[in-house]
C-alpha cells in the first residue's frame, strides 16, 4: 500500500495533468492508476497552486467526501469510525491546500476543522459537535465559492473535478481488498464518500450538460448509475459487489 501522505501528492500531479488537458481544450482522461491512497500513479505532486484550479477543487471535494461519510457514522454512533475521516482533511489535505486558499482570497478553515475534530473526540453526542460540523462544511464550501463563478458553472471544469473524485475514489477501493475480499474498511468508506460527492457535482450540471454535450452526459450518468451500488452501504458489504477493475474500467468509460 502507497503511504497515505505519497498517494495525496500522487493524487495532486494527476490534478495537475487534467487541468493543461482542459486549458488545451481537450476532455481529459483519466490516469491509468495503481496502488492505493487518496490518488494514483502519475509522478510526483506538492503544493496546491492557484494555477491549478482544479486540483483546489478536488481536494477540496476529497474533504466533502470524507464529511459525507463522517457524517454517516456519526449517524450510526460509531464515533471512533468518523473521528479518523474527520482528521483526515485537516491531517493529510489541508497543508497542501494552504497556498492555494490565500492565492484565491479564500477565508481559511483549518480552526474549524481543529474544533471538529475535537469535539468528536471529547463529546460526540453535544449539540456543539453539530454545529462544529457544520461550520467546518461552510469552510469548504467558501473555499470553494472563491473560485471565479465563470470557472465554477464551466462543464468541463466540473467534468475534470468530478473525474478526479472518481480517480481517488478507484484508488482507495482497490486499496480496501485483499483476495477478493474486503480487508481495509476506511479505505472502502473514503472510497464511498468520494463517489457520494462526485454524484452530487454530476447532479448539479446534469440539466447543462445534457444540453451541451448528450453524449459525455449519457457516459456520466451511465457510470455514475452503475457506481453507485457498488458501495451500498457506509459498512463494507459481505464480497465485493465489483472487482477493483470492474469500477476503473467504468470510471474509464467517462
Amino acid at each position: 500500500m502507497i503511504p497515505r501522505r505519497r498517494a495525496i501528492q500522487l493524487f495532486l500531479a494527476v490534478t495537475s495533468t487534467a487541468a493543461v488537458a482542459v486549458a488545451c481544450g481537450q476532455s481529459p482522461r483519466p490516469t491509468s492508476q495503481g496502488g492505493s491512497g487518496e490518488g494514483g500513479e502519475g509522478g510526483e505532486g506538492g503544493e496546491v497552486s492557484g494555477e491549478d484550479p482544479i486540483s483546489y477543487a478536488a481536494v477540496l471535494g476529497l474533504m466533502k467526501g470524507h464529511l459525507l461519510v463522517a457524517r454517516e457514522l456519526m449517524e450510526l454512533k460509531d464515533y471512533p469510525a468518523a473521528e479518523k475521516h474527520i482528521g483526515h482533511p485537516v491531517e493529510e489535505l489541508y497543508g497542501d491546500l494552504e497556498p492555494a486558499l490565500s492565492q484565491y482570497g479564500a477565508p481559511g478553515f483549518k480552526q474549524q476543522l481543529n474544533t471538529l475534530l475535537d469535539l468528536i473526540q471529547s463529546a460526540p453526542t453535544l449539540p456543539q459537535t453539530e454545529a462544529a460540523f457544520s461550520a467546518a462544511e461552510e469552510g469548504i464550501d467558501r473555499a470553494l465559492a472563491a473560485l471565479p463563478q465563470a470557472k465554477r458553472s464551466d462543464l468541463a471544469f466540473v467534468v475534470a473535478v468530478i473525474r478526479q473524485l472518481l480517480e481517488s475514489a478507484s484508488s482507495e477501493y482497490a486499496a480496501s481488498i485483499t483476495e477478493g475480499r474486503f480487508a481495509e474498511t476506511i479505505e472502502y468508506q473514503d472510497s464511498r464518500g468520494f463517489v457520494r460527492y462526485a454524484d452530487q457535482l454530476r447532479q448539479g450540471i446534469a440539466p447543462a450538460l445534457q444540453a451541451s454535450d448528450p453524449a459525455l452526459s449519457r457516459r456520466l450518468s451511465g457510470a455514475m448509475a452503475a457506481l453507485l451500488p457498488v458501495w451500498p452501504t457506509t459498512m463494507p458489504p459481505e464480497q465485493p459487489i465489483k472487482t477493483a477493475q470492474q469500477v476503473q474500467a467504468l470510471i474509464q468509460s467517462i
